[in-house]
C-alpha cells in the first residue's frame, strides 16, 4: 500500500481524481426503499448501477440479479467503497462475507479502523433518513449525492488515510456532514458487526387448532425493543385474555392469539413479524474482477462494505390453519320500538317503548336504548357516540318494555336506538338508526304571524327582558343590543328605545337547530332621528349577520331581503317554528311624508339568513 501520508498533501489530491474510475450512474434505483431482503455470510448478491457524484457515491446492492436490469426495483443494501485505489466493478455479482474475508490490504484490515467505519454508517444516510442525517449533521436540507459525498469520504479517510484530507467538496452541506461523521467517529470507541445484528421471527402455535376459539399461540423472537406483526388475510389479534394487542410494538417471548371466538368456519392465516434493520449490514462485499471470477487477494475488483436503508426490515411468517365446529342455534329476537312523541317542546321527558319478541330470558343479555341528537334535519341524523345524549338500561323479556325518561331541552330532531345483546340462547338484537318511529322533534310551538310596530308611533315594550345579546352587521353600522319582547294581544312589542333590538320570546333562541329568531327594530324615533335598524333595507344578499350571545358568536348571511304592506299580516313562513334554523330580522321601510310634515312607514323590510356552519 502506498504511504500516503508520505506523499503529502498534492499527492492526496492526486489521489482523489483516481476516485473517477467509479462508474457514472445511469439508471437510477430509489434510496428511499422498504427492502426486506437479508443476506448471510456466503451469499452471492447483484451489484447495482451507482448512484451520487462522478467520483463518489453509493451501489445498489440486490439479494437477486434483478430480472430487468433496466428497472431493477428498490435496492435491499448499499454498499460503499473501500479501496479508493482498486477500480470499481458494477452490474455484476460478488460474495459477502465477515470482516474476516476482507482482500484489501489497507488500513481496514485494523479492527479499530473497521469499528470507525462502522460507527460512519451506523450515523449516517442511508442507514438514517435523509431529512434526519441533513438535521443531525448540520447540514439541513442537504441533498442525496452531497450526504454520499460525505460518507464516502469519511470512509476512505479511515480506510486509505491516516489524515484529513483536502477534499474537493461538491458544496458546504458536504464538508459540513464529513466533519459530523469524522469528529463522531474520532470520538467513539467505534462499533462492531454484533452492533448491527437484528432476529425477528414468530414460532407458529402447536398442536390442532379449531373454530370458535382464541387460536395459537405465536410466539415472538426479537432482538429489537418492538417489532410488528400483521396477518394475512386481516384477523383479530388478541392475547391469552381475548384483549386486542398493539400489533405494532410487540416484544420478545410475547404470545399471540388469532381471535375465532364466534365463528364456526375452517380457515387458516399467515402472521408476518418484521423489525426495523437487517443483520447484513456491516458485511463486506468482494468483487471479482471478471464476472464469473473468483476475487482473491491479489485479484480483485473494489472491496465494499454494506448498509441497510433506514427503511430495511428483517421480516418472517408463520402459518396456521384450524378446523370447523358447530355451535347451537341461537334464537333471534325481534325489537319493535317507539318514541314518546313525534312532536315535543323544549322541557320535554323523551322515553323509548320496546316490544320484544322471540327472547330467551334468563341467560345473561342486557337491553339498552341510547337516544341521539339533536339533528337539523332527519336527513342529518347519525347515530355515533359524538351524537349521543344518553344510553339508559332495561332488562329484556318478551313483551312491552318502558325505558327510563331522558330530558332534553335543546331544539331540533332526536331518535333512539334500541339494543340487546347477547348472550349462549340469543343473538344481539337492534334496529338502524332513524327509523320514524323513533324519531322526535323537539320545538317550540307554532303561533300566529304577530303584527310588528316598528315605527316612530310604537309604544314599546317596557316590560322587555334585557340580555348579553348583541347584533352586528358590518357596513351598515348595526351594532345594536337585543332584549327578550312579547307579543301581547300578537303585537310584537319593541323595545322604546330605538337604539336597542327586540327578539320574539315565542320564536326560536339563537343558534338552535329548528326554527326561526326573529328580531325586530326601530328604523327612527318620533323625531325621526335613526333606530338601531335604520339602514336595515340597505342590506345585500350574501352579507354576514353576526349574533352574539352568551359567550358564543353565531354568523349568519343573509339570503333575501323583501317587503310587505303594513296594512297586511306578514307570511307565517318567517315566523316558522319547524325547518332548518334561520333569521329573521325586521323593520319599517317606505317613509311617507303627510301633508302637516309628519312621516309614518308604510312598509315591512324583513330579511332572511340561513346560518353559517
Amino acid at each position: 500500500m502506498p504511504n500516503i501520508e508520505d506523499q503529502g498533501l498534492s499527492a492526496a489530491r492526486r489521489w482523489l481524481i483516481t476516485a473517477i474510475a467509479c462508474a457514472v450512474a445511469l439508471l437510477l434505483p430509489s434510496m428511499t426503499t422498504v427492502a426486506q431482503a437479508d443476506v448471510d455470510a456466503g451469499d452471492s448478491v447483484w451489484l447495482g448501477t451507482k448512484v451520487g457524484y462522478g467520483g463518489t457515491g453509493a451501489v445498489p446492492v440486490y439479494e437477486t440479479q434483478p430480472a430487468d436490469p433496466a428497472n431493477p426495483g428498490e435496492a435491499d443494501f448499499w454498499a460503499f467503497c473501500l479501496e479508493n485505489q482498486v477500480t470499481r466493478r458494477t452490474n455484476t455479482a460478488g460474495v459477502v462475507g465477515d470482516m474476516s474475508t476482507y482482500l484489501g490490504s489497507n488500513y481496514f484490515t485494523d479492527p479499530a479502523i473497521q469499528g470507525k467505519v462502522l460507527w460512519v454508517l451506523a450515523h449516517s444516510y442511508p442507514a438514517m433518513g435523509l431529512a434526519e442525517f441533513g438535521v443531525a449533521a448540520g447540514a439541513p436540507g442537504i441533498s442525496r449525492d452531497d450526504a454520499l459525498e460525505a460518507v464516502q469520504y469519511a470512509i476512505w479517510r479511515y480506510t486509505d488515510l491516516n489524515f484529513d484530507a483536502a477534499w474537493g467538496w461538491e458544496s458546504p452541506d458536504s464538508e459540513a456532514a464529513y466533519w459530523y461523521l469524522v469528529n463522531g467517529a474520532n470520538a467513539s470507541a467505534g462499533m462492531t458487526p454484533a452492533d448491527f445484528a437484528v432476529t425477528a421471527s414468530l414460532t407458529a402455535p402447536a398442536g390442532a387448532q379449531s373454530a370458535d376459539s382464541l387460536v395459537g399461540p405465536f410466539v415472538v423472537h426479537t432482538n429489537q425493543a418492538t417489532a410488528q406483526v400483521t396477518s394475512s388475510p386481516g384477523v383479530a389479534l388478541v392475547d391469552a385474555a381475548g384483549v386486542a394487542i398493539d400489533a405494532s410494538a410487540v416484544v420478545d417471548g410475547q404470545q399471540i392469539y388469532i381471535d375465532r371466538r364466534g365463528s364456526t368456519a375452517a380457515g387458516s392465516a399467515t402472521l408476518t413479524i418484521a423489525a426495523e434493520g437487517s443483520s447484513g449490514s456491516g458485511l463486506v462485499l468482494s468483487v471479482p474482477t471478471t464476472n464469473g471470477g473468483t476475487p482473491t487477494s491479489g485479484s480483485h475488483a473494489q472491496s465494499m462494505i454494506l448498509i441497510a436503508p433506514s427503511t430495511a426490515e428483517t421480516t418472517d411468517d408463520a402459518a396456521v390453519t384450524w378446523s370447523s365446529t358447530s355451535v347451537p342455534t341461537k334464537a333471534k329476537p325481534t325489537l319493535t320500538t317507539q318514541t314518546s312523541a313525534a312532536v315535543a317542546a323544549p322541557g320535554v321527558r323523551l322515553f323509548d317503548t320496546v316490544r320484544i319478541s322471540g327472547f330467551v330470558a334468563g341467560h345473561g343479555a342486557t337491553g339498552s336504548a341510547t337516544l341521539y341528537g339533536p339533528f337539523a334535519s332527519r336527513a342529518a341524523m347519525a347515530c355515533r357516540p359524538a351524537t349521543a345524549v344518553k344510553t339508559v338500561g332495561f332488562t329484556p323479556r318478551n313483551g312491552m318494555i318502558r325505558t327510563p325518561k331522558v330530558r332534553i331541552t335543546e331544539t331540533g330532531y332526536y331518535t333512539w336506538v334500541a339494543r340487546t345483546t347477547s348472550d349462549s340462547q340469543n343473538e344481539a338484537a337492534s334496529h338502524a338508526c332513524g327509523l320514524k318511529s323513533e324519531t322526535s322533534l323537539v320545538r317550540k310551538p307554532g303561533y300566529k304571524s304577530p303584527r310588528v310596530d316598528t315605527g316612530y308611533t310604537s309604544a314599546g315594550d317596557h316590560a322587555a327582558r334585557s340580555r348579553s345579546v348583541k347584533v352586528t352587521i358590518p357596513g351598515l353600522g348595526v351594532n345594536a343590543s337585543v332584549s327578550t319582547v312579547t307579543a301581547p294581544k300578537n303585537v310584537m312589542r319593541i323595545p322604546s328605545n330605538v337604539a336597542a333590538l327586540g327578539q320574539l320570546d315565542k320564536s326560536a333562541g339563537i343558534g338552535d337547530l329548528i326554527g326561526a329568531t326573529v328580531i325586530a327594530g326601530h328604523v327612527s324615533d318620533r323625531h325621526d332621528r335613526p333606530g338601531a335598524f335604520s339602514r336595515l333595507g340597505k342590506v345585500k344578499k350574501g352579507q354576514i349577520v353576526t349574533v352574539k350571545t352568551g359567550g358564543k358568536t353565531v354568523r349568519y348571511r343573509v339570503t333575501k331581503v323583501e317587503y310587505f304592506s303594513r296594512k297586511k299580516t306578514l307570511p307565517q313562513r318567517l315566523f316558522t317554528t319547524t325547518g332548518v334554523h334561520g333569521l329573521t330580522l325586521i323593520s319599517c321601510a317606505g317613509r311617507v311624508t303627510t301633508p302637516g310634515g309628519g312621516f309614518h312607514y308604510s312598509k315591512n323590510v324583513v330579511v332572511s339568513a340561513e346560518r353559517v356552519r
